[in-house]
């Protein structure tokens, strides 16, 4: 009888296991969010060494004023941009997946 029993438990387990759905899912597909950052009113001059940050990831422009993020999860972002010498600037992006979602800024100049 314990024989029949550690059968029974051993074939049961075998089914249990056979017909789960342990299959491996794909992983998340992500987007990404860049553009070009620029001072306001001036006819489309870059913003150097500004940061721009998206669901914790950070890019920083360059001379061209440029970012890039990738790996970004789908849906409403929230976005912040800034510099050391201007305001922040706060926005939602809304990211599509496997895509590049283009959002160029427009940052007020200040001088303080």
């Amino acid at each position: 009888m314990v024989k029949g029993i550690s059968r029974a438990v051993l074939i049961s387990a075998f089914v249990a296991t056979a017909c789960s759905d342990d299959t491996p899912t794909a992983p998340p597909v992500l987007g990404s969010v860049g553009g070009i950052v620029t001072f306001e009113q001036s006819d489309g001059v870059p913003m150097q060494h500004a940061a721009v940050v998206v669901e914790g990831k950070i890019a920083w422009t360059g001379l061209d004023g440029m970012y890039l993020i990738e790996g970004v999860t789908p849906g409403r972002q929230e976005l912040i941009a800034s510099r050391y010498d201007q305001p922040l600037h706060l926005d939602t992006v809304s990211v599509t997946a496997g895509q590049l979602t283009k959002y160029d800024i427009e940052m007020p100049f200040s001088i303080d």
